[in-house]
């Protein structure tokens, strides 16, 4: 058949309009959305429960975010009771229910109960709460990150705060765990640095009373106390008190950052605690005004679960799929080097484009190095006045090699 110049005209204009067509599906649609199923373990009971429940709430907030903007995500959730004991069962669960990834869980004592059997089944883990330095090099840790910075870069700050108090001799009491154990070390290591003894003093987590502990710290000849501890540490702290060492001469590690400690220490005194200084994560953002729980302004676990929970959404996006060794070479690749976006909706759009992205997440800029660790960190100084929380300072830290 011979063509003639209106039909070949005509058929040009066809294909024009068609392929016009399917770049407009490209850019409006991009490839299709990944159908992803996040199981939580958190500990909605047990000794971090105070912190557990701002996290559960920031996670179902992640998800409703998320399926707003057009994502297909379901999450799953399980208590971890605070308890490394339960919480593999808890995981077993969500697995045998289909889950592709795992956030949580709250203690880093627990994560480790657990972190095994997802190296073992090639599923991505993020915590937005652990924050022992043994993640950072271990065998089994493959396939996790964190939204939040390691002790390594917490027992500095606790450190300088002791010692700028004057003090030349500290004791340190700590849960005998993952968490306490690393943390401890590191205090053990960094105050004689700065010319301050320590006497380190291990606990069983599971124990209710610290009369030996409280003797060990009086015999040490401590002029002040740290106390690494969750909600169990209550007593000990209230024990202090009542042994001399008076709210102003205690500091707490990032593990037990409870609003209502003071009614917790005496229900008679709201000024029980006044004074006593902690140092924890902490971010500059607006995310807390979101929860209805009872959360502290700058306290970061909440906002760094939210990230953990969008992180996973836009990993599988990038990576096309659930496939866990494709979703960990993503994880650290959406927060560095791209565009930034700061909302699942905004990094999603922008990956449908063919855009390299760089998620600077509720909780702040996060650039997730090559063991999984945030590389930027932001801390507060936070004490008790008329027992309710006050934060000193805000300080930023850039983490290196090694930090």
């Amino acid at each position: 058949m011979r063509l003639t110049l209106p039909r070949i005209g005509l058929i040009v204009l066809v294909v024009l309009l068609a392929t016009l067509l399917e770049l407009r599906a490209c850019g409006d649609g991009g490839p299709e959305r990944v159908e992803l199923h996040v199981g939580a373990v958190l500990p909605e009971s047990g000794a971090l429960s105070s912190i557990g429940v701002p996290m559960i709430e920031a996670v179902r907030l992640a998800e409703s975010d998320i399926r707003a903007a057009g994502g297909l995500l379901t999450v799953s959730l399980e208590d971890s009771a605070t308890d490394p004991e339960v919480a593999p069962s808890a995981v077993e669960r969500l697995l045998e229910g289909g889950v592709h990834a795992i956030v949580g869980a709250g203690a880093s004592g627990v994560s480790q109960s657990f972190i095994e059997m997802l190296f073992r089944e090639r599923i991505p883990q993020c915590s937005g709460s652990n924050t022992s330095p043994a993640f950072s090099a271990q065998a089994s840790a493959a396939y996790y990150v964190r939204t939040v910075p390691s002790d390594v870069a917490i027992a500095p700050l606790l450190a300088g705060l002791v010692a700028d108090d004057g003090h030349d001799r500290v004791a340190v009491v700590a849960r005998d765990d993952d968490w306490g154990r690393s943390l401890a070390g590191e205090l053990a290591r960094r105050l004689p640095q700065i010319g301050v003894d320590v006497a380190v003093t291990l606990y069983d987590p599971r124990q209710t009373e610290f009369e030996s502990e409280i003797e060990s710290v009086a015999a040490s000849g401590a002029g002040a106390v740290v106390s690494l501890v969750f909600s169990e540490g209550v007593p000990l702290i209230r024990g202090l008190i009542e042994a001399g060492y008076g709210p102003e001469r205690q500091y707490l590690g990032n593990g037990l950052a409870d609003p209502d400690l003071a009614s917790l220490v005496d229900p008679d005194d709201p000024t029980s605690v006044d004074g006593l200084r902690l140092v924890q994560p902490a971010t500059r953002g607006s995310f807390n005004e979101r929860l209805t729980s009872p959360t502290p302004e700058t306290a970061a676990y909440p906002a760094a679960v939210y990230d953990c929970v969008v992180l996973l959404a836009l990993a599988a996006e990038v990576a096309g799929g659930v496939d866990g060794e494709r979703m960990l070479e993503a994880l650290s690749d959406v927060t560095r080097h791209g565009t930034e976006c700061r909302s699942y909706g905004e990094c999603s759009d922008l990956i449908r484009s063919g855009v390299e992205i760089d998620y600077v997440g509720a909780s702040g800029p996060l650039d997730l190095d090559e063991a999984g660790d945030v590389t930027v960190a932001t801390y507060a100084v936070v004490t008790y006045q008329d027992g309710k929380f006050q934060t000193l300072a805000l300080r930023d830290v850039v983490l290196g090699p090694g930090e």
